[in-house]
């Protein structure tokens, strides 16, 4: 994960933090507000953390079939959404900080 100091169209990118998540996993991490892109592999997505608001992403990983690359999708969700996925997961594990 990347911080902008400023604008994310500024281009100029710090690290921030990186962590490893494995299936089921899930991260909460308190953000000061600004631009932040978070990567994985090939795939970015940029975003604003507001203050006093939370934003939840969704990290999915798909494989079409065991000779081709799995695609990665990174996406906003609503509250009800989020809320719905850590309800019926069957393993959803909470990583503390390091």
């Amino acid at each position: 994960m990347f911080r902008f100091p400023g604008s994310f169209k500024e281009g100029s990118q710090v690290l921030y933090n990186t962590f490893h998540l494995d299936s089921g996993e899930y991260r909460i991490l308190e953000l000061q507000p600004g631009f932040y892109s978070i990567r994985s592999k090939d795939f970015e997505k940029v975003f604003y953390a507001k203050e006093g608001k939370v934003t939840f992403l969704s990290l999915q990983l798909f494989s079409t079939g065991a000779f081709s690359l799995p695609d990665l999708f990174i996406k906003d969700l609503n509250a009800e959404e989020a809320l719905r996925i850590l309800l019926e997961g069957e393993r959803m594990y909470r990583l503390e900080k390091n």
